[in-house]
């Protein structure tokens, strides 16, 4: 339970490292001369607790162990931060008193830990809720996944990290318009690519979806448009019988560029294969997908599926900024949403 405190007291800390530049070593001392009152926190604010963090203007009272166990940034935090001896303060304190070694009109307890963050408080309070959650992993949202994604990493939490990219996976497979829209970082690179090649595998469908436009930058929908434009140009290529084909549906594969291009016996098998596709997919442009399944074999779909992303990549390169544009769109997602409250919705409701 936490303790009920209604006095606001000063806590000041200052650590001064080898390593610190002078610009840094100038705000700390800038900012312990300001020190600001701290308001004890109304949810974890623990009696038995043996470490003090301060946030901004808020107090925590918490549990070393607890801390230590779930994230390694903060298992550093609190050795640099142990007391060499043990600061006895008030348990309880009355209007107007401040935390004292002398006084002794109310029972004293030991705090090991003194920790400052750098951070903004709603943060810090999303790390001591998965903490204190009984080892329960938080329900993910498209809304709230960069939110989860950005503490993971700062925090250094490899159970919350691998939870989310678990989540981004299913999302890249399933509903990767809005897997496009969460943070490109080192963790999620590749399974932006798996969203980007699940959409280039059906592109028409994904541009009559209502979200198409709403959750994608222009620029990135001009590089699918383009994408697309030259996988159709490669389709009639192979329609009409072109050598060009085997360039692009057969990556990294010389048997079948050769088989397309040297024998004829097996062209004529290759492109009866395609003429019946054709007729199956209503004399449409097939998916990538549907050309893998007549044509394709396993490892032969991944390497046409990342052949279609380096293409995209390509794209956005030539396109002069629009990579750059993409990436700039996705940090102010994620920063923007750090300073609202998690919300739990519907998840069926957020996935339509």
């Amino acid at each position: 339970m936490a303790a009920t405190i209604t006095t606001t007291y000063t806590t000041t800390i200052t650590t001064t490292t080898a390593t610190q530049t002078q610009t840094e070593k100038k705000r700390k001392m800038r900012n312990s001369s300001k020190s600001m009152p701290m308001h004890p926190s109304r949810v974890f604010y623990f009696s038995d607790g043996d470490t003090i963090i301060s946030c901004r203007d808020r107090s925590y009272r918490v549990h070393s162990h607890l801390l230590s166990q779930y994230s390694a940034v903060m298992q550093k935090a609190l050795s640099k931060g142990r007391l060499s001896t043990l600061w006895k303060y008030l348990g309880t304190a009355k209007k107007g008193c401040e935390p004292s070694q002398k006084s002794k009109s109310k029972p004293v307890q030991d705090i090991l830990y003194l920790v400052s963050l750098d951070d903004k408080v709603k943060t810090v309070e999303l790390l001591f809720y998965c903490v204190y959650s009984c080892g329960n992993l938080p329900r993910l949202t498209p809304r709230n996944l960069p939110t989860f994604l950005h503490l993971s990493t700062i925090y250094t939490i490899p159970s919350l990290l691998a939870h989310c990219k678990s989540y981004l996976h299913t999302l890249s497979l399933f509903h990767p318009l809005q897997a496009l829209t969460t943070p490109t970082t080192p963790a999620t690179r590749s399974l932006h690519s798996e969203a980007l090649t699940t959409i280039l595998h059906d592109l028409p469908r994904y541009q009559s979806n209502p979200e198409y436009e709403r959750l994608l930058p222009p620029a990135v929908r001009h590089a699918f448009s383009n994408c697309w434009s030259a996988y159709v140009e490669r389709v009639e290529a192979l329609r009409s019988g072109e050598k060009l084909f085997g360039t692009f549906v057969y990556p990294h594969s010389s048997e079948c560029a050769d088989a397309v291009g040297c024998e004829a016996e097996t062209r004529r098998g290759l492109l009866k294969g395609w003429n019946a596709m054709w007729e199956r997919c209503g004399n449409e442009v097939p998916r990538p997908s549907e050309i893998s399944r007549f044509f394709m074999t396993a490892e032969q779909k991944g390497q046409c599926g990342a052949q279609v992303t380096d293409l995209l990549k390509r794209l956005l390169e030539d396109m002069g900024g629009a990579d750059a544009a993409w990436d700039l769109r996705v940090g102010e997602a994620v920063y923007d949403g750090m300073g609202e409250e998690v919300k739990e919705e519907d998840e069926d409701e957020e996935m339509s």
